[in-house]
């Protein structure tokens, strides 16, 4: 017994050094990042997907926006610094906003404050497979322009069809769930091939052969009375917005290549009453095309817009008491904005803070 306490605890503090580790890592190259871009804000994202539709989401709301953006490679390691930044007396936390997926663990149980923005959805992809998506794509890929009505009937196919793949999807997504909630541990990256999953078709969508515990490789297989504590809390996840988005998308990408494949074909059933076209449909549906056509959501945008009036040159030589708190303007300060009750004095330095 007292080996195997000995050994549990070296393999504790080797993930402890480890974690350690990488939070120092991350910490040197955002200081490099800082350093070299100047004032402008750094944007830290979990992956090289997310850098590309957050792009496109704010060339929609804030296009002359100055930021640059900082990989942190997965969720893990972006929770590690933002929470490292949060204890760190340096300053080096200015100016630095965090873009995270919400999965099936928030925030890994901690608190969310200004500086980090978590989707409503389970990830960044859920917000790709979307009706309005597939109606720009029908509208100007698929050259469907001038026939809404034909879109429309696509439209309500792809909703069907999805409707069933998400139905498919309960269990593999349950599975996740499980292992995040009971804290069981992932073997290896998920990385499921969609054939195991679903069979996708235009109007139909079948049981993949793909066994579930070789899908998603646990060190231990959940338990009966883990799977009945938190099923109900489970199925009150709307599927659309809070199933694994990855599965999704992969979904949304092969179905829409069956669509391709009927625009394109001579004896197309859904296209069929369209006038024949001089010119071929294409589309390789990527992640980047799909991005460009989404829409930002509304609690990305208020995070945006506050961040975005944080920091604010002001003119020179003027004050006024505003919210109960006395805001001093110079043009070698910024304007800080606080809820306190009591009457208080801020400056903001480009380097340093400084409350009266």
């Amino acid at each position: 017994m007292t080996i195997d306490v000995v050994a549990e605890s070296e393999s504790y503090l080797d993930r402890l050094k480890s974690s350690l580790t990488v939070s120092a890592v991350l910490k040197a190259e955002l200081g490099a990042a800082k350093s070299a871009c100047g004032d402008a804000r750094i944007f830290a994202y979990e992956g090289v997907d997310d850098k590309v539709i957050y792009a496109h989401w704010l060339s929609r709301i804030e296009p002359d926006l100055d930021y640059e953006p900082f990989i942190c490679r997965n969720k893990d390691q972006l929770v590690q610094l933002w929470n490292s930044l949060k204890r760190d007396l340096t300053g080096m936390s200015e100016n630095v906003y965090f873009f995270t997926d919400r999965d099936f663990d928030d925030l890994k149980g901690h608190e969310a404050d200004e500086s980090i923005y978590m989707t409503e959805k389970y990830s960044v992809e859920n917000y790709l497979v979307d009706r309005d998506v597939l109606n720009e794509l029908l509208k100007v890929e698929l050259h469907c322009h001038g026939s809404s009505q034909v879109r429309e009937k696509i439209i309500s196919m792809f909703e069907t069809a999805y409707g069933d793949f998400l139905n498919i999807a309960f269990n593999i997504n349950f599975r996740i769930y499980l292992a995040r909630k009971c804290k069981i541990k992932q073997l290896e990256d998920i990385s499921v091939r969609l054939d195991d999953l679903a069979c996708i078709q235009l109007e139909s969508v079948q049981n993949g052969n793909g066994q579930l515990d070789q899908m998603v490789c646990l060190e231990r297989e959940p338990s009966e009375s883990e799977m009945m504590e938190y099923e109900s809390s489970f199925k009150l996840l709307e599927p659309r917005k809070r199933y694994r988005g990855k599965f999704s998308l992969q979904f949304f990408r092969k179905w829409l290549t069956l669509l391709l494949a009927d625009r394109n074909s001579t004896s197309s059933h859904l296209f069929d009453n369209l006038p024949q076209n001089d010119f071929v449909a294409k589309g390789g549906f990527s992640f980047d095309q799909l991005a460009a056509k989404s829409k930002p959501p509304e609690s990305f945008q208020r995070f945006i817009a506050k961040s975005a009036a944080s920091l604010r040159p002001t003119e020179q030589g003027t004050s006024e008491l505003r919210g109960g708190y006395l805001v001093i303007r110079n043009l070698n300060l910024f304007e800080l904005r606080n809820e306190a009750p009591d009457i208080g004095v801020r400056l903001e330095f480009l380097d340093r803070r400084l409350t009266l």
